[in-house]
């Protein structure tokens, strides 16, 4: 079982991109994305920054941020078992 201090042990890193969004996300929205981003790092046994960088590369955050739209049918814990599985 992954432990949270494996979870957390993220690097301080910058990233070279503009901001993408043109609005602002609600308070309910981040939430539901973090909720996600942790149970992907726990699914995955890597930490944040990690996934994060996985989540660059492969191109799931568009998955992700679709996602919030199906957050009455599908818990987070579901959604981040689908995206682990997209991942791999």
């Amino acid at each position: 079982m992954c432990k949270l201090d494996d979870i957390l042990d993220t690097e301080v890193r910058n990233y070279d991109g503009a901001p993408s969004g043109k609005q602002g996300m609600s308070v309910e929205r981040i939430r539901f994305n973090t909720d996600v981003m942790f149970a992907l790092a726990k699914r995955l046994e890597l930490p944040l920054d990690r996934t994060t960088e996985l989540m660059r590369r492969c191109g799931g955050f568009r998955r992700l941020h679709r996602s919030y739209t199906r957050r009455g049918e599908v818990s987070a814990n579901e959604i981040a078992k689908e995206l682990s599985f997209s991942l791999r």
